[in-house]
């Protein structure tokens, strides 16, 4: 249980980052134009 946890937590976190890089990507080219 706890090793499925951990992987579900990795696994979010992954998620989030590439979010926020999506999110950061797309204010730039709004911004651009």
């Amino acid at each position: 249980m706890r090793q499925i946890r951990r992987m579900f937590n990795v696994m979010n976190v992954r998620d989030l980052l590439t979010y926020n890089q999506n999110v950061l990507i797309l204010r730039r080219r709004r911004s651009h134009s």
